[in-house]
C-alpha cells in the first residue's frame, strides 16, 4: 500500500517534488543496476539516513518494513527456486530498499504535488498529443486503488480466519479478483461518468 503523507518540517519534506521525483528515479535506477555485495548494503544505509533525516526512522521505518513482510516472504521463496540462497537474500533486499525509497517519498510528498509535477511534465508533450489531465487522472486512480485492493485482501484474510477456513490461497485469491474487477467496474463507470478524465479540476 502506498503510504500516507506524514507531515514534517524536515529537508527532505520542504524539497519540491519535482526535483524529489527526480532524484528516486536516479537513486533506484542506480540502486537497480548495483551488484550484490557490499555496495547493496551501503544503499541501504543510505536510506536509513535518508528517514532518520527526514525523522522519520522511529515512527515509519520498521512500520513500512512490516507492511512488505509478505512481498519479502513471496520474493524470497520465488528467488530459492532459481538462484542460490544468497542470491535470493540480496535480491530481495535489493526490493526492499527500492520499496522503502518509494515509500519515504509518498510519505514526505503530498499526492496532489505529485500530480501537478507528472501533469506539468507530460503539458510540455501537449503538442505530440500527450494529455496531462488524463495522465493525472490514470495516476489518481492507480494511486487511490492500491490502498483499496490492500484493504479487500485484509478484510478477505479476516473472513477467512473467521469462518476458520485456513489460509486457501486459491479461494482467497477468487474473491479478490471478483472484489479487484468490481472495483475496476465502478471506477469505469465514475470515469465515464465524468467524460473520461478530469478535465479543469474545479
Amino acid at each position: 500500500m502506498i503510504p500516507v503523507h506524514v507531515d514534517g518540517s524536515s529537508i527532505v519534506h520542504r524539497m519540491p517534488a519535482g526535483p524529489k521525483l527526480a532524484i528516486m528515479l536516479v537513486v533506484v535506477t542506480l540502486i537497480s543496476l548495483t551488484p550484490n555485495g557490499p555496495l547493496l548494503a551501503g544503499w541501504g544505509i543510505l536510506v536509513v539516513v535518508a528517514y532518520a533525516v527526514a525523522g522519520l526512522f522511529r515512527t515509519q521505518f520498521f512500520r513500512q518494513v512490516h507492511l512488505m513482510r509478505w512481498v519479502i516472504l513471496v520474493t524470497v521463496a520465488g528467488q530459492l527456486l532459481f538462484v542460490s540462497e544468497a542470491a535470493a537474500l540480496f535480491n530481495t533486499v535489493r526490493i526492499v530498499i527500492l520499496i522503502l525509497v518509494a515509500a519515504l517519498v509518498s510519505l514526505t510528498t503530498r499526492v496532489s504535488a505529485m500530480l501537478e509535477t507528472v501533469e506539468r511534465l507530460v503539458g510540455r508533450f501537449r503538442r505530440f498529443g500527450a494529455d496531462p489531465e488524463a495522465v493525472g487522472t490514470v495516476l489518481m486512480v492507480a494511486i487511490t486503488s492500491i490502498p483499496v485492493i490492500a484493504s479487500h485482501a485484509g478484510r478477505v484474510r479476516e473472513a477467512y480466519r473467521a469462518r476458520r477456513a485456513g489460509t486457501n490461497i486459491a479461494a482467497m485469491t477468487s474473491t479478490m479478483l471478483v472484489l479487484a474487477v468490481k472495483h475496476a467496474d465502478e471506477l469505469g463507470d465514475a470515469l465515464v461518468a465524468r467524460g473520461g478524465h478530469s478535465g479543469s479540476r474545479r
